[in-house]
């Protein structure tokens, strides 16, 4: 039972560690669209 617990933790923590490196390129991506466009209406 020990195992089995120990590889659910396992995949959760990567789960979650891949989900904040998702939201961080998400986060990333739509700052880099916003100063883009800024820049365009800015001219």
């Amino acid at each position: 039972m020990k195992k089995v617990s120990y590889k659910v933790a396992l995949y959760a923590r990567e789960n979650t560690f891949n989900f904040i490196s998702y939201l961080f390129i998400i986060a990333f991506v739509l700052f880099y669209l916003g100063f883009y466009l800024g820049r365009i209406v800015a001219k």
